[in-house]
Order: structure tokens, then C-alpha cells, then sequence
């Protein structure tokens, strides 16, 4: 195994995760002008799939979406993460402030539920997000 694999998949994750946003999110785009700030916050997400930050019971769903539909669930998440916060997103100076915001979101909000009988089925494509009690 090469050495710089790892590095050099996340820089290409980063790159598609900052078209997507200016696709997907294209006011959040407009608002925060510099995406590489977004990009930082979002890098530990593709590196751990979103397990370093969400409750138990979410990561094993990101996971098993993960192994059946690939890296488009963690943009997917990704993306739905922004989305939710675009507003205290666009008022943020500094990365670390972002990084605050979106972690405090996550920890509170995020409990992720897919049926597997839905996923087999093809018809889940975007993931929910409800909150989590």
C-alpha cells in the first residue's frame, strides 16, 4: 500500500465535497466564499466516516450505508450537516468556531435511522436526520 493513498483519496474527497456544496448549497457557498474552511471541518467526517462525532447507534447506520452505497453517504451526511447549519456557518471567523458549531449539532441532533429493508430496495437516497433525545 502506498503511503500517500490516504492523503491523497482525502484531498480528492475534499475537492468533490467542496463542488457539491457549491452545487447543493449554493447560498452557503455564496455566504462563505473560502470553502476550504468547510473543507477542514468536514475532513475528520471522511476520515472516520462520521464516527469520531456521532452517538453509537448513528455511526453503525452510516456504516452499514456506508458498505452497501459507498462514500455517497458520507456526503450525503455531509451535505445535510451544512445544510442544517448554514446560517450560524456563513457568521463563523475561523475554523475552529465552525468546527464547535457543527460538533454541538451533531452530538444533539443527529440520530440517523434507515430502513434496511428500504436500502435493499434501492429507494434511499438521502439520509434523514432527526433529533436526537
Amino acid at each position: 500500500m502506498n503511503p500517500g493513498t490516504n492523503k491523497e483519496g482525502a484531498q480528492v474527497d475534499q475537492s468533490v465535497f467542496e463542488e457539491l456544496i457549491r452545487e447543493r448549497l449554493p447560498e452557503l457557498a455564496e455566504q462563505v466564499p473560502d470553502l476550504s474552511t468547510l473543507s477542514s471541518v468536514s475532513l475528520s467526517w471522511f476520515l472516520t466516516l462520521f464516527l469520531s462525532v456521532l452517538p453509537f447507534q448513528s455511526a453503525v447506520c452510516v456504516v452499514d450505508c456506508f458498505f452497501f452505497q459507498g462514500i455517497k453517504v458520507i456526503f450525503q451526511l455531509g451535505l445535510a450537516v451544512l445544510d442544517a447549519n448554514s446560517a450560524l456557518l456563513s457568521a463563523c471567523t475561523d475554523d475552529g468556531q465552525a468546527l464547535m458549531i457543527l460538533t454541538r449539532w451533531i452530538l444533539s441532533h443527529c440520530v440517523i435511522e434507515v430502513s434496511f429493508d428500504r436500502l435493499r430496495s434501492g429507494s434511499v437516497y438521502r439520509l434523514g436526520v432527526t433529533p436526537y433525545t
